[in-house]
């Protein structure tokens, strides 16, 4: 099964070989690119709501 999914101004393919039943290897699939957008929403260096840019402007600290 392949899929691509734009994310963080690219292209990830994804490319899994295996005899798992395809609802399996779709849910895998998914739950990978939530976890990708998942991190470029909190990391994006472009995104003005993403963590990394609320941090530069000092609306939200680091926690010791």
């Amino acid at each position: 099964m392949r899929h691509a999914e734009h994310v963080m101004g690219t292209v990830v393919s994804i490319e899994l070989a295996d005899d798992l039943p395809p609802a399996t290897l779709t849910t895998l699939i998914d739950d990978t690119c939530a976890g990708l957008h998942e991190v470029d929403r909190r990391f994006s260096t472009y995104r003005e709501d993403s963590e990394v840019c609320r941090f530069r402007r000092g609306e939200v600290r680091l926690e010791d």
